[in-house]
């Protein structure tokens, strides 16, 4: 008999990068050939925030290799923001998504490391335990629509024994009608990450060299709120082409 293959809770965390790495490869080439590559176009500084994917939740921008799948797919589908969320928060915003909806959304899949483990804490009859939300100055919040409190279940978390990665799926919010866009955010561009940061992680990829440079210079440019504008193509090498045709003629 064949061995089963393994599931996404069997991977180790160099399994998982690899895997993700492979899906991120193949989506960024495919936006390249689309011409959906958002570093493929100059922008100036404004142009280049108002395309910024950002979780529609808390209004933070995605950054990275995030940012940039999602930015893919907002050109390639003609979305007109970044406003971005996962199934989870779109139903905690007022959705009502079922799993039949689910397959027949667009999503975007990112990832992220996980270093602690959250699991549900039930009360004596084995129920999730809840307590209200409360806002900033620790007033409980009501929901208008029954006039009772928004509730939150209570979790017990649990640092893991080493980091791994982790994916979850994002929806663009034009595709659930049923939110309440009333709580939703904007894009703030003061959670907006240091402007000096890394993409060594590109090179992990198997981009090529000059799509890594491209890139690199576009999440850049992006973090550090300035203009972008694309690198030129790379250069054949006239005297490497006319020594390959000379071989070939021998």
């Amino acid at each position: 008999m064949s061995a089963q293959p393994k599931k996404w809770e069997e991977y180790t965390h160099e399994e998982r990068k690899e895997s993700f790495n492979n899906y991120a490869k193949y989506n960024i080439i495919q936006a390249i050939k689309s011409k959906s590559a958002p570093w493929l176009e100059a922008k100036n500084a404004k142009e280049l925030q108002h395309t910024r994917p950002f979780n529609a939740q808390i209004g933070r921008p995605y950054e990275g290799l995030n940012a940039i799948l999602l930015e893919s797919k907002q050109k390639e589908l003609g979305y007109e923001n970044g406003s971005w969320i996962t199934a989870k928060q779109a139903n905690f915003l007022g959705a009502k998504l079922t799993g039949e909806q689910l397959k027949q959304m667009q999503g975007v899949k990112i990832s992220y490391i996980k270093t602690k483990e959250a699991t549900k804490v039930l009360d004596k009859k084995g129920n999730p335990k809840t307590k209200p939300q409360v806002d900033k100055n620790g007033n409980t919040k009501i929901n208008p629509k029954t006039n009772k409190p928004y509730y939150d279940f209570v979790y017990d978390i649990k640092e893991l024994p080493a980091p791994i990665l982790e994916t979850t799926t994002l929806y663009h919010t034009s595709q659930i009608p049923s939110l309440d866009k009333s709580r939703l955010k904007e894009l703030d561009l003061s959670l907006n990450e240091p402007k000096d940061i890394t993409t060594n992680y590109l090179k992990g990829i198997g981009l090529t060299e000059h799509t890594q440079k491209q890139i690199s210079n576009y999440l850049q440019a992006q973090a550090g709120l300035e203009r972008y504008r694309p690198l030129p193509k790379p250069q054949l090498d006239i005297s490497q082409n006319k020594n390959q045709e000379n071989t070939m003629q021998r």
